[in-house]
């Protein structure tokens, strides 16, 4: 509360600022207190990992790989939002169309074909309006900070894994209204917002995510196993009712991604994403 003026306040009048002030202002005052990174703590994650090691499933130094025997994991089509709190937070959303482009031209200025193809996709430059450009650098995190690391993992996890893709939109008011927010998923998993907040459709897939996550806890297969990169199969959730896809497009998602990290490298394209951001 100190970060926020309110420590002298008395718990009622700060539940009432709180619940006022815009999320903006929130954000500015209190983002990155606390580093939001992995933690290495040399038992669980050792060392810091490369995608190499990740989707590589004869590589063991993961320790989590020879103990843990079935996962399930996946991604929220706009989980890349939560990578732009530090944008906003510094106020840098008009800048992005200047910046960003003479970023990524000196991250790869000895590579300026992998820049080029990363451009047919992604595409912001000078005359980007700031919003839009804003939104596709999202859009970039997103797909490179979260998609494609689900499928490298699932990948190179020894055991069986099941991916699923979810984009039921966020139904609430503000800034990420219409959007598939981060750990919105969690959020309709959970089922505590299916008689206050929730439409019809929400509290439905909220039914279908708990359905199959039961099944898990209890030893049962959600759904079939994901077997190869960008084909799966991964479950969707959001998309009216739930359904088994073969392709990224079928889930929502850059079908051409993982042609395009072949090209690109992952490793050298999230550096130059991370270091921006």
């Amino acid at each position: 509360m100190s970060l926020l003026g309110l420590s002298e306040e008395p718990f009622s009048r700060q539940q009432e600022i709180l619940s006022t002030m815009p999320v903006e202002e929130l954000v500015k005052k209190t983002f990155q207190v606390v580093s939001a990174l992995p933690a290495v703590d040399r038992i669980f994650l050792p060392k810091a990992h490369g995608i190499f090691c990740i989707s590589d499933p004869e590589d063991l130094s993961i320790p989590g790989k020879t103990w843990c025997k079935t996962m399930i994991l996946g991604d929220s089509k706009d989980d890349g939002l939560v990578m732009g709190l530090g944008i906003l937070a510094a106020g840098r959303v008009a800048s992005i169309p200047a910046t960003f482009p003479a970023h990524f031209e000196k991250s790869f200025l000895s590579d300026p074909e992998d820049l080029a193809l990363i451009k047919q996709h992604y595409q912001i430059d000078a005359n980007t309006p700031s919003n839009q450009a804003f939104d596709t650098l999202l859009q970039m995190s997103s797909d490179i900070g979260f998609l494609a690391p689900t499928h490298y993992l699932a990948a190179g996890f020894p055991g069986p894994s099941y991916v699923y893709h979810f984009n039921y939109r966020n139904p609430w008011d503000g800034m990420w209204g219409g959007k598939v927010s981060h750990i919105l998923d969690v959020a309709v998993a959970l089922g505590n917002y299916n008689l206050n907040g929730l439409d019809e459709h929400g509290a439905n897939t909220s039914g279908e995510m708990q359905d199959a996550f039961i099944n898990f806890a209890n030893g049962e297969e959600p759904w079939a196993p994901f077997q190869e990169i960008a084909s799966g199969p991964m479950r969707v959730f959001g998309d009216r009712k739930a359904k088994m896809v073969t392709t990224l497009a079928d889930a929502q998602r850059y079908p051409e991604l993982f042609d395009l990290l072949e090209n690109v490298g992952w490793s050298k394209w999230w550096t130059a994403i991370s270091n921006y951001l």
